[in-house]
């Protein structure tokens, strides 16, 4: 943020959909979790004392972003949870933006594990409340105390909406003024100006 944005920011004060899962993870009591995923979720998890596996018994299959993905890892996930290990979704995020344009998201391999599966998983990142609620019991904060500042009212502004936080869309990402003006949100937003 203080890069991009000129907002100072330190590392505490940011919370990651791993860092969510994470505290999900150790909240609901999983002890072994099978993991599709890259570094930076592997080591949230593993750093709350909770035990990565390669293959089934697991108490949770966690699916995330994985530009290494391959057959092996949706088998072994799909037949982890076809043996009953609850499927949980870091986020559903459709696209991950780069330099080169908008690359698949972890969305894309969620989608291929729930039809695999043909199962719905519990998704911890926005727009779902679950990351919303981790978050602010991180900062100490209390719903009526917080904005949720967003680009994108498919994630960021749902998220906010769902957890009865204020909302506030800036038109410099995913969602335009053109799509504001056309009523093309629902439910609406708090808009805080």
């Amino acid at each position: 943020m203080t890069e991009n944005h000129d907002i100072a920011t330190t590392a505490d004060q940011v919370y990651t959909s791993a860092m969510a899962t994470a505290d999900y993870l150790v909240e609901k009591q999983f002890k072994q979790v099978l993991v599709i995923g890259e570094a930076g979720l592997r080591e949230a998890i593993q750093a709350n004392g909770i035990d990565i596996v390669d293959k089934q018994p697991a108490d949770a299959v966690v699916v995330g972003l994985d530009r290494q993905i391959n057959y092996e890892k949706l088998t072994e996930a799909t037949l982890a949870i076809q043996a009953g290990a609850t499927f949980i979704a870091t986020n559903v995020d459709t696209n991950l933006p780069n330099e080169r344009g908008m690359l698949p998201g972890a969305g894309t391999i969620v989608a291929a594990v729930q039809t695999a599966t043909q199962t719905e998983p519990i998704v911890i990142g926005k727009p779902s409340v679950i990351i919303m609620e981790q978050a602010l019991k991180r900062a100490e904060r209390t719903a009526d105390e917080v904005v949720m500042v967003g680009d994108n009212y498919n994630t960021d502004i749902l998220a906010g909406i769902h957890a009865d936080i204020d909302t506030l869309l800036v038109y410099s990402g995913v969602s335009n003024q053109m799509m504001s003006m056309n009523n093309q949100f629902n439910p609406p937003m708090k808009l805080i100006l």
